[in-house]
């Protein structure tokens, strides 16, 4: 699914990171039930890179239900990784335009 998120919302693609050698795992992940969800219920999730700190990517995201009822949130914490050596690294300043608008 990140690599869903990447390419539909993002509009970056994942042989693009890979490319570039940037890699992004998940290292912890937090979730805040507020509402159950029902059945076969639609849901509309929203999901947006709030931050990038050093070596790690923070995504927020939002889960509604219908009439925009939030139902759950939360925030993914990523690591982000050179996949040529594999280890941590800083998100590289070069790359920043992938996540953030210019302004």
């Amino acid at each position: 699914s990140r690599w869903n998120f990447l390419e539909k919302t993002m509009k970056v693609s994942s042989a693009d990171l890979i490319r570039r050698g940037i890699g992004f795992f998940l290292v912890n992940s937090n979730i805040n039930y507020k509402r159950p969800i029902k059945g076969a219920t639609e849901v509309t999730v929203k999901s947006w890179v709030s931050s990038i700190e050093g070596t790690f990517l923070f995504v927020n995201f939002i889960i509604e239900g219908q009439g925009e009822k939030v139902l759950s949130d939360g925030i993914l914490k990523f690591a982000v990784m050179d996949l040529t050596k594999g280890q941590m690294q800083e998100y590289p300043q070069e790359a920043k335009y992938l996540f953030w608008e210019k302004e």
